[in-house]
C-alpha cells in the first residue's frame, strides 16, 4: 500500500463520525470499507460545497474590463460544483450514508481554505491554490476505492478530470492577466 492511502485510510478512521461509535468505549464500532467510502465522499461534498460558494462569491465581486466574461465563469463553475455536491449527496444516499450538509462543519470537513481575493489575479490564484488541493486528495482517494467501490471510484475520477481541467484554465487565465497588466501596468480591480 502507497503512502497517500494509508494517509487517506488513517485520516479517515481519525475523522469518523461519533454516530460510528458506542457509548460504551470498550465497544467501538468496526471501521467498514464502506464507512471509509462515506467518510470520503462526505469530504469531497464538503469541498464541491465550499468550493461552489467562493466561485459564487467571486461572480459576486468581479468588477472591471472583464467582469462580464468573469462573472460568467465564476457561476458555471459554482454550478459544475453545485452539481457535484448533488451527484456525491445522491451516492452518499445509495450507500445507506447521509449526506452532511452541516454548514458548522463545512469549514472543518473540507480540503479547501475558504478566501476571498482582492483583485481578479488573486481569485483566481486562490482558486488555483484550492485546485490543486482537491486534486491531490482526490487522486488519494482515487487510489484508495481502487478494487473497494468501482462506481464511487468513477464518480471521483469524472470529479478529479473537471478539477484537472479548471486548473489548467485558471492558469491560462492568471498567465493572460499578467501579461496583459505588464503592457499595460495596471492592476484589474475586482471590489466596490
Amino acid at each position: 500500500m502507497n503512502a497517500k492511502v494509508e494517509i487517506v485510510e488513517q485520516y479517515a478512521n481519525s475523522t469518523l463520525s461519533p454516530n460510528m461509535r458506542s457509548d460504551d468505549d470498550a465497544d467501538i464500532r468496526i471501521v467498514t470499507d464502506q464507512d471509509i467510502v462515506l467518510q470520503i465522499l462526505n469530504e469531497v461534498l464538503a469541498n464541491e460545497l465550499a468550493g461552489a460558494l467562493r466561485y459564487r462569491r467571486h461572480a459576486g465581486s468581479v468588477e472591471g474590463l472583464l467582469a462580464n466574461a468573469m462573472r460568467q465563469e465564476f457561476l458555471a463553475r459554482a454550478n459544475q460544483k453545485q452539481n457535484h455536491a448533488d451527484i456525491l449527496s445522491e451516492r452518499i444516499r445509495n450507500l445507506g450514508g447521509k449526506p452532511n450538509l452541516e454548514p458548522a462543519a463545512l469549514a472543518y470537513r473540507s480540503h479547501a481554505a475558504y478566501s476571498v481575493g482582492t483583485t481578479l489575479e488573486n481569485m483566481l490564484a486562490e482558486d488555483l491554490i484550492e485546485e490543486r488541493v482537491a486534486i491531490d486528495a482526490l487522486l488519494a482517494m482515487v487510489e484508495y476505492l481502487e478494487g473497494k467501490d468501482r462506481i464511487s471510484q468513477a464518480m471521483l475520477r469524472s470529479i478529479l478530470a473537471a478539477e484537472q481541467q479548471y486548473a489548467k484554465e485558471a492558469k491560462c487565465i492568471i498567465d493572460d492577466l499578467r501579461r496583459i497588466a505588464a503592457k499595460r501596468r495596471i492592476e484589474i480591480p475586482v471590489w466596490h
